[in-house]
């Protein structure tokens, strides 16, 4: 990667949440050797059950990680957002991917071979403190997934994930995903969830227009996350 190249990547990435910590030299290291990719929505990087050794992050854009069953039902798992790392499993272990991953919006990410990642991990371990971080995140995330799916009904699945959205000052959620890819994240047919939202709505929970959603009752949705409707 040219000097100039180098530079511009390593301002993005300084301002990612991922790279907190990371020293100027360490962050050099990473660009020098690092290779940036652009990708259009829809594109497959990761194949599930595909061998993959390196290190994948995502720069800007969005994508998800999900798996299809055989009879070709897909099921969301999670959404990366700008800053977020994924494969970590076929990175720190000599084996398949669990998952496949696709690109949503136009996205870049950058890679590196599993070597160069430790050697520079090797040398100062805050990068190697900062995946830890985002482990333990997602595994929390995917303990609250399972609960949802397992043992909650629609309406309660459907809130316990709104609840857990960030919110702007006015109460607002905007989803970082379609009504669609919502209800495969969940579990749940599409006319399944616009029936639910439909019905919060009409129950003076929350307003809907597209993927902005406006929170009216709180106490409602805590509600409806224990109880559902």
């Amino acid at each position: 990667m040219s000097g100039k190249k180098t530079r511009n990547l390593k301002a993005r990435l300084a301002e990612l949440e991922f790279f907190k910590g990371v020293s100027g030299e360490q962050l050099d290291l990473f660009c020098a050797n690092a290779v940036e990719t652009a990708h259009q929505p829809g594109e497959v990087i990761v194949s599930e059950r595909q061998k993959v050794r390196g290190f994948f992050l995502l720069v800007s854009g969005r994508a998800k990680m999900f798996k299809t069953s055989a009879r070709g039902r897909e099921q969301t798992l999670y959404f990366f957002s700008p800053g977020e790392p994924f494969c970590l499993c076929s990175a720190f272990h000599a084996e398949h991917s669990p998952a496949s991953v696709a690109v949503l919006e136009p996205s870049s990410i950058v890679s590196l071979s599993m070597s160069a990642f430790e050697s520079i991990a090797g040398q100062d371990p805050a990068l190697l403190f900062n995946i830890v971080r985002v482990l333990s995140t997602r595994l929390r995330q995917s303990m609250e997934l399972i609960e949802s799916l397992s043992l909650r009904e629609i309406p309660q699945r459907v809130a316990a994930y709104l609840s857990h959205l960030p919110r702007t000052g006015d109460a607002r959620i905007h989803l970082p995903m379609t009504h669609r890819e919502l209800s495969k994240i969940i579990g749940v047919t599409p006319e399944a969830l616009s029936r639910t939202l439909r019905r919060m709505a009409d129950l003076g929970m929350l307003t809907v227009k597209g993927r902005a959603i406006a929170v009216l009752d709180e106490q409602g949705l805590a509600d409806c996350m224990d109880n559902g409707l």
